[in-house]
């Protein structure tokens, strides 16, 4: 597979949360602020904004009751934010939960309008004492894969690449344009999930 060139596409599942755990916070601490200063702080439009505002406002704790639910709505030119008590409620979290914030929290400050000294870095700090110590890591050596970075990459954005792809089968070679949606490792290969422009389906390519 050969990668020729890429744009900027579609957001990923996976960046709008990270966005909203860095956006959510700021604008808590401020209540209510225009929609374009917000939009101008976390480098959106102003339509991604109100769509990432709308997914926010159907977010919560169960039982997802409407006083359980994050409190956020644009009214007018300004987005207003309130957070249930049930969000200010200590949490009890397992290993995995606290592994899990962890990355994402730390996913999330590497993106653009993160506070580096609001509330999530502080919940952050708060966190490492309850991770393993580095004693239990494992370290794992693994060869370098052909374009898995630029892969990688390429799907936080949802990215645009334009691939040659060689099918062992046929010994035939072909062009299209893909949307990463995810890398991983399977049976000690490599592959990637995407949308598919030639058959209009997701696929797996290895």
């Amino acid at each position: 597979m050969a990668l020729r060139r890429s744009r900027r596409g579609p957001r990923s599942a996976t960046e709008i949360v990270a966005g909203l755990m860095v956006m959510l916070p700021w604008l808590v601490e401020r209540k209510r602020v225009k929609l374009s200063d917000m939009a101008k702080q976390f480098k959106l439009t102003e339509a991604e904004l109100i769509d990432d505002i709308m997914m926010a406002s159907v977010c919560g704790v169960p039982p997802y009751s409407p006083d359980a639910l994050i409190d956020v709505f644009v009214d007018e030119d300004e987005v207003v934010a309130e957070v249930p008590l049930m969000f200010s409620r200590p949490l009890q979290l397992n290993s995995a939960e606290v592994f899990a914030l962890t990355v994402m929290g730390k996913a999330a400050m590497r993106l653009p309008g993160a506070n580096k000294s609001g509330p999530l870095a502080t919940a952050l700090k708060k966190l490492r004492p309850l991770l393993p110590s580095d004693d239990g890591v494992v370290v794992v050596d693994l060869k370098p894969v052909a374009f898995l970075e630029e892969l990688r990459n390429a799907v936080a954005p949802g990215a645009h690449l334009l691939i040659t792809y060689f099918t062992p089968a046929s010994a035939a070679r072909s062009e299209r344009t893909i949307v990463p949606r995810s890398v991983f490792e399977r049976g000690g290969h490599w592959y990637v999930s995407a949308d598919d422009d030639k058959s209009g389906e997701v696929r797996e390519f290895r």
